[in-house]
């Protein structure tokens, strides 16, 4: 009798880890439905949702910060790409996490951080062609930028050369 209490037991508890695995697949399929049909925020909500049923779910993670990123809300998928670049299990998905994380930074005008983002994500897979145009982009802007600030800095050197002149 005791054995067949201890059987029951275990299978009520297998059972019971199956639903709770179920449960965070079906809301990460539900969202990815919601993301390809465009409603970003109700796909957010789903994943969020997937990763409180299991919080070390990566895939649910990973799609929260790609709908965060869709709704322009830059500054929450910059945070969600981080930590998961950080805790990622796999260097495959950490270098997806480092790519993300530099077209959000790149939203954000973070340009040297989102250059470094690309270098990580190409020090992981070197043969993502993707992040190495991204990273071409993101040095010619950071470029055009360091350029621009130069000619400000110049101006306002003539212009103070001027003023001096004049009084």
């Amino acid at each position: 009798m005791m054995n067949k209490a201890f059987y029951i037991s275990i299978f009520l508890i297998v059972c019971t880890i199956l639903v709770n695995a179920q449960a965070e697949k079906v809301l990460l399929s539900n969202g990815n439905t919601e993301y390809q049909e465009g409603n970003f925020e109700a796909a957010a909500e789903l994943y969020n949702q997937s990763i409180a049923e299991s919080p070390g779910f990566e895939q649910a993670a990973f799609n929260l910060g790609d709908a965060m990123f869709r709704q322009e809300k830059y500054e929450e998928a910059v945070n969600q790409f981080q930590s998961l670049s950080r805790n990622a299990s796999t260097d495959e998905l950490k270098s997806k996490a480092f790519h993300n994380l530099g077209n959000s930074l790149m939203q954000t005008q973070k340009l040297e951080e989102s250059v470094e983002a690309y270098k990580q994500s190409l020090r992981l897979n070197s043969t993502d062609e993707d992040t190495r145009y991204n990273l071409s982009v993101a040095q010619k802007m950071l470029q055009k930028q360091a350029q621009q600030e130069e000619k400000q800095d110049e101006n306002k050197d003539e212009n103070k050369e001027d003023q001096e002149k004049k009084d």
